[in-house]
């Protein structure tokens, strides 16, 4: 029998309004000074979520030459975006306020061949290729927008490298 599949996805999880983890004027909440507490008011230039495409093409033949036959293509990219976070020194302190994304694109393609060339037997052969790119950054926002407002402005100030990047080809 031969059989020929196709699936695809979108993926989208990403808040939609203005509501943020307020860590209180000052980030009085870091130093245990006030609680945490949901409230509206976000105003990011990173909004945390994640993004995804995906469509895959695969094709068998049960009876090809005398064994099954599996092809694939494929192709995946992927965004995660992180909520806000701060960075704190030894003090309670808050020094930094940034958010971190990752990208990541996948394309590839296998094909197998399995044989049974005697009973109790299986050999299973064939190939496969496939790409991977990895980024990642940290944006960094304006201290004194993000603590007066318990870290619900955030402005982006500057962007830098978070993760080493990497490209596999394999």
């Amino acid at each position: 029998s031969r059989q020929l599949q196709l699936i695809t996805q979108y993926y989208k999880s990403q808040g939609d309004d203005d509501y943020g983890l307020n860590l209180g004027k000052g980030f009085s909440a870091i130093r245990g000074t006030s609680t945490p507490f949901v409230s509206n008011g976000l105003n990011s230039d990173r909004i945390p979520g994640t993004e995804r495409h995906l469509i895959s093409l695969q094709y068998s033949d049960s009876a090809f030459l005398g064994q099954e036959l599996v092809g694939q293509v494929y192709y995946r990219d992927e965004s995660l975006r992180f909520y806000p976070f701060p960075t704190v020194n030894a003090n309670k302190q808050v020094t930094a306020f940034s958010s971190s994304q990752q990208d990541t694109d996948q394309y590839g393609m296998k094909l197998t061949l399995n044989s049974k060339p005697m009973d109790g037997w299986q050999i299973t052969w064939g190939l496969d290729a496939d790409h991977e790119r990895f980024t990642s950054n940290q944006m960094f926002f304006d201290l004194a927008q993000a603590s007066a407002s318990g870290g619900l402005n955030n402005k982006k100030i500057y962007t830098t490298g978070r993760y080493p990047s990497y490209d596999i080809t394999n």
